[in-house]
């Protein structure tokens, strides 16, 4: 168990937000700062955030506790009946349950993540009537974003990018449409207009004609 002690604590525990503030909040009835506003300890809005975040805490100390069970004793049978779902107690449902969920942490380590910290918000994890639900808060985390590097610190950069890209290349896609439209609407559409008056005007001489003859 031992041996899981500094990925649990650097990977889960280290990346639990807003610790220091509900635990503040809990034993000194210190205010909660939410989106940028101070609430007193007895607010209503105070108790809702400190509730999510006590949530947020258990859950993530859970998964802190399931992690190691999962890679030093997938195999053993009493970790098996005591705390895994009888869906994953045969060896491949155990890898592929391993599986997706390293790719999950891989993907919110490399990704996730920085976007949250690019975007100044936390995604927290609640308790809900479904199972388990996620909500979005705002929080400062600007120096997080400066302490990023490496993949993160380039996901940050390719958004950052693309906000700044992407309204110029929908006003030219805009742009380019209309054009279309009108070439199809005026241009193509009168051609095909005259086309058919011709087409109609014609068949009407051959029926006038025809008529007369047989007058």
């Amino acid at each position: 168990m031992l041996q899981a002690e500094i990925v649990v604590q650097t990977a889960i525990l280290d990346k639990i937000p807003l610790v220091s503030d509900l635990f503040s909040y809990l034993l000194f009835a210190t205010p909660l700062v939410i989106d940028n506003t101070s609430f007193a300890a007895e607010s209503l809005e105070a108790k809702e955030r400190a509730e999510i975040i006590l949530q947020n805490l258990i859950i993530q100390v859970a998964n802190a506790v399931v992690q190691p069970l999962l890679n030093q004793f997938a195999e053993l049978e009493i970790i098996k009946q005591s705390y895994y779902d009888r869906r994953l107690i045969s060896t491949r449902e155990i890898e592929r349950f391993r599986n997706n969920l390293s790719w999950k942490y891989r993907a919110r380590t490399y990704f996730e993540e920085p976007r949250q910290v690019f975007e100044s918000r936390y995604e927290l994890l609640l308790l809900a009537p479904r199972g388990i639900a996620k909500v979005s808060i705002y929080a400062p985390r600007d120096r997080e974003l400066t302490q990023l590097s490496g993949i993160p610190l380039i996901v940050t950069l390719a958004l950052e990018l693309r906000d700044a890209i992407a309204p110029r290349l929908q006003a030219v896609v805009s742009f380019v449409g209309k054009g279309v439209i009108f070439v199809l609407t005026q241009v193509v559409g009168k051609t095909i207009g005259l086309i058919g008056r011709g087409v109609l005007q014609g068949l009407g001489g051959s029926w006038q004609e025809s008529k007369n003859k047989r007058l």
